[in-house]
């Protein structure tokens, strides 16, 4: 799951699931997607941190320890079909998914 692992599910799977589950519209599946790659870019470089760390279980094992509930609430959470209505709560869906 960790690693690209997670981004192939997202990729491809999640934009599927938005339009024929959740009946969101190609357009804002499209946003939701850039969104999500713009904050990658601007966290990505904070990874610097997991390069210094020092730990008796080595520099990114405690970080897996301590994400991975965190990892697999986020895909659960990802993959509930939700029941809102798409009439006029489109902007909801898209904001809830971002």
């Amino acid at each position: 799951m960790f690693g690209g692992g997670y981004f192939n599910i997202v990729n491809f799977l999640y934009p599927g699931f938005l339009a024929l589950t959740v009946g969101i519209s190609p357009y804002w599946i499209g946003i939701v997607i850039l969104v999500a790659r713009v904050w990658d870019a601007i966290t990505d470089p904070l990874g610097h941190i997991s390069d210094r760390t020092k730990s008796k279980m080595d520099k990114r094992r405690i970080y897996l320890v301590i994400v991975t509930p965190f990892v697999l609430l986020s895909m659960y959470l990802l993959f509930f079909p939700y029941a809102f209505s798409t009439t006029g709560l489109e902007w909801l869906l898209f904001y809830y998914h971002i």
